[in-house]
């Protein structure tokens, strides 16, 4: 059986990093690699492609994970922060477009919505609105809660502050959707759901990443 391609931006992120690995130790996919710097460090079974350099880049694959976005805090302004997350989002889901991807994968917030008065939540939303707009036959968004803290260089003491309280939430039915999702549990998600290529929009709340 041949192999089909897997493209994944944003392998350096923590979700992407154990997505990677994922698929590296499935024997059904080859790993094309999209970041901003090539990493000499990574397996020789992965391509690497430069981002920067996008609209270059020609390839083509069943799937596109799109792992990458920042914080407001990271990116420094607001304005950096969207052309990162709704910018840079948007222009990856069109190259794929160009390139005949037909499923595409993309990382996103519980909360996303245009209307919303979050600004971090607002940007989120009109990314969601205007890749929706492409001609994917499917376009899958993962909405989750907080991350678990996972293999981290450094203790950041607020990120382990609000779990006892959110882990509460997995037993409130409305709420579920705002529990937090370990980050194997959702690089696993996103594996499975790889193999599924039902057409349309969808959208993955933490509850439902947590059940697989």
């Amino acid at each position: 059986m041949e192999k089909q391609n897997v493209i994944l931006v944003g392998q350096s992120g923590m979700i992407g990093g154990l997505v990677a690995k994922q698929i590296l130790a499935q024997e059904k996919w080859n790993l094309i690699s999209i970041q901003r710097r090539k990493d000499r460090s990574l397996s020789s079974k992965i391509t690497q492609e430069d981002l920067n350099n996008i609209d270059q880049i020609k390839a083509h694959a069943e799937h596109i994970v799109v792992c990458i976005g920042t914080t407001i805090k990271k990116a420094g302004t607001l304005k950096k922060f969207e052309s990162i997350d709704k910018d840079l989002v948007f222009k990856i889901a069109k190259w794929a477009i160009r390139n005949n991807i037909p499923h595409i994968h993309i990382i996103s917030s519980i909360g996303a919505d245009v209307n919303s008065s979050n600004y971090y939540l607002k940007t989120k939303g009109e990314m969601e609105h205007e890749v929706s707009k492409l001609p994917f036959n499917s376009i899958t968004f993962y909405q989750p809660s907080l991350l678990i803290p996972y293999q981290r260089k450094e203790f950041r003491w607020n990120e382990y502050l609000p779990l006892p309280f959110l882990w509460i939430l997995k037993y409130i039915g409305p709420m579920k959707k705002y529990q937090p999702v370990h980050p194997l549990r959702f690089a696993n998600f996103i594996i499975k759901d790889l193999l599924c290529t039902t057409k349309g929009i969808h959208r993955y709340t933490s509850e439902i990443l947590n059940k697989k």
